[in-house]
C-alpha cells in the first residue's frame, strides 16, 4: 500500500522525488505525508472501505500544514461480490481516490 500510494503521488504530482519512510538518501525532505489507517477491507455486501487520518508536515519547521480524515467508499458490484479481481479493483480504485485528494491537498500548500 505504501509502495503503490507513493507511485500514485509520484504521477500526480510529476515528480521523482517521493521517498517512503524510512529515508536512506541524503537528500532533504520537504514534506512529509503520514497516515494512520483506519480501515481497508471489503464487507458482506460488496463494498470496500477506505479510511485514514493523515497528515502532511513541512519537515524543515516541524510544523502540520494539513490533518484530514478521509473515507472513501467504493462498490464492488452485484456480480463481483464474490470476486477477489472484482476486491482488489475496488480497493485499487479507493487507493487512487484517496492519492490524488492527497496530491490536490499537496498542490494548495503555500510554497
Amino acid at each position: 500500500m505504501t509502495r503503490v500510494l507513493a507511485e500514485n503521488l509520484s504521477g500526480l504530482l510529476q515528480t521523482d522525488r517521493i521517498s517512503i519512510y524510512p529515508w536512506t538518501d541524503a537528500t532533504a525532505v520537504g514534506l512529509q505525508v503520514t497516515a494512520d489507517i483506519v480501515e481497508f477491507e471489503r464487507n458482506a455486501a460488496g463494498t470496500v472501505t477506505l479510511s485514514a487520518f493523515w497528515n502532511i508536515t513541512d519537515v524543515a519547521n516541524a510544523k502540520i500544514l494539513a490533518t484530514r480524515r478521509t473515507t472513501i467508499v467504493k462498490d464492488v458490484g452485484a456480480k463481483g461480490t464474490e470476486s477477489y479481481d472484482a476486491t482488489v479493483a475496488a480497493m485499487s480504485a479507493a487507493l487512487a481516490d484517496w492519492s490524488k485528494e492527497i496530491a490536490d491537498q499537496i498542490r494548495v500548500l503555500p510554497r
